[in-house]
């Protein structure tokens, strides 16, 4: 939940932007992605984990949501040890940087501007890995530092850790194909967690939370070769809102906020307190935005109305003097 709608809205179309335009090479690595069968690649709008219809005089029909793949011959993958960071000026030195998507976002400039190599493919796990189809080893260690957002910020690739393929099949190579195609698919889906989601589609509201339908999907190494899993999950959502029209209108399930008297009945307090608990509430300054968590314990003597003794009395001394 968002202090406006027009900044989660602004958001949300940063991401989209983000995540359209970073990862463009990787496509050049589609066809090592998903090579199904005809009878395989179609999953139903329904997937359900393991379904059998029986019928007299008939076979049985076992629908799965897994489904076999193949790749590209003669692929090697090369795993490298990367690390970015921030530079902190009260500290007077680099950081780690802790949040993903500016890492994710940051990484990926710098390898849209074909700065690590000129031809090498790359992609980036957001984590402390990066990955490649071209060694380049000798060059190594690397360090590419540029301003970014208005922040001195650094990818420092370290070492090569590890070599796998497509020819050798093993765990190693199936989590680096895997990471391959979650980076392919944030180019069409927004991810939150570890589910994907379409960004064109408009949530479904179910009382005081959003739905929206996702997948989850992993490559898996069985004894008949590797498989393609998806799981379909229905997620709820807390919606991007205002915070008062979101306790009257979806919460309470009022229809205009006009008709609020000021006070609310103890059924009402009672429901706000607990489904308010652990959301996540930002507020927007003119130049920063700051969140809070709620506990989902509120005071029952908040003021109805704030006379002000004298003008210029800000509030935060009139809370203050309340104690």
């Amino acid at each position: 939940m968002s202090a406006t709608n027009n900044k989660a809205k602004e958001r949300s179309k940063q991401h989209e932007t983000i995540h359209q335009a970073v990862n463009q090479q990787t496509t050049a690595l589609t066809s090592l992605v998903l090579n199904t069968s005809k009878e395989q690649s179609t999953i139903p709008k329904s997937v359900q984990a393991v379904r059998i219809t029986s019928q007299q005089d008939m076979a049985d029909v076992i629908h799965v949501n897994h489904f076999p793949c193949s790749f590209a011959h003669d692929l090697t993958f090369y795993q490298y040890d990367a690390i970015v960071e921030e530079y902190h000026e009260k500290q007077n030195k680099y950081i780690n940087l802790s949040s993903r998507e500016k890492r994710h976002q940051f990484v990926s400039n710098i390898l849209l501007a074909k700065e690590i190599h000129p031809t090498a493919i790359c992609w980036y796990d957001e984590g402390s890995c990066l990955y490649s189809t071209t060694n380049f080893e000798d060059k190594l260690p690397v360090v590419y530092e540029k301003e970014d957002q208005g922040y001195r910020r650094r990818l420092t690739i370290k070492s090569l850790t590890a070599t796998s393929g497509t020819n050798d099949l093993d765990q190693s190579s199936i989590r680096v194909i895997e990471t391959l195609i979650k980076q392919v698919l944030k180019q069409q889906f927004k991810v939150i967690g570890s589910v994907f989601y379409r960004w064109d589609e408009e949530p479904r509201p179910d009382g005081p939370y959003d739905l929206l339908n996702g997948f989850k999907q992993a490559v898996c190494l069985t004894e008949s070769g590797p498989t393609l899993n998806v799981d379909t999950t229905i997620t709820r959502f807390y919606p991007h809102s205002d915070l008062l029209p979101f306790i009257w209108e979806r919460l309470l399930d009022q229809r205009n906020m006009s008709t609020f008297n000021g006070e609310l009945s103890d059924r009402q307090y009672n429901q706000v307190c607990n489904f308010l608990r652990d959301v996540e509430v930002t507020t927007t300054q003119s130049d920063y935005e700051t969140n809070y968590v709620l506990t989902g314990c509120f005071s029952k003597e908040l003021p109805k109305k704030i006379f002000l003794e004298r003008s210029g009395q800000f509030l935060d001394q009139y809370y203050k003097d309340l104690g």
